[in-house]
C-alpha cells in the first residue's frame, strides 16, 4: 500500500508487512535515466508515527544550510501541527461514517 496526501508531500510513504517505508522521488539527471522519476528511500520505520517524524524533520530542513535553534523548533512545532491536525481530521471523519 502506498500513502500520499498534501500535508507530507513531496514525500510519501509505502507501507510492507513489516515496515512503514518513508520515500520522495526525483527527476534523475543521469546519462541512461535523464528525466525520468526515480523513488528513492529515506527510511524505514516501525510505526506510522516515526514515520511521521522523520518526515517532518526533512521538511524543516530541507534546503537549509544553517538555522538557529529556536528557527528549527519553531518549523518543527508548525509542520508537525500540521501534520498530526490532518489526521486528526481523518481519524474524526472515519468515527463519524
Amino acid at each position: 500500500m502506498r500513502i500520499k496526501d498534501s500535508t507530507i508531500e513531496p514525500f510519501f510513504i509505502d507501507v510492507d508487512d513489516n515496515n512503514f517505508i518513508v520515500k520522495d522521488t526525483y527527476v534523475s539527471e543521469g546519462e541512461k535515466t535523464k528525466g525520468q522519476e526515480i523513488e528513492t528511500v529515506i527510511g524505514y520505520h516501525m510505526t506510522m508515527e516515526n514515520a511521521l517524524h522523520r518526515i517532518i524533520r526533512l521538511k524543516v530542513t530541507r534546503n537549509e544550510d544553517v538555522i538557529d535553534l529556536n528557527d528549527y523548533l519553531t518549523r518543527y512545532e508548525s509542520v508537525s501541527k500540521e501534520v498530526f491536525n490532518a489526521i486528526k481530521h481523518i481519524t474524526c471523519q472515519k468515527s463519524v461514517n
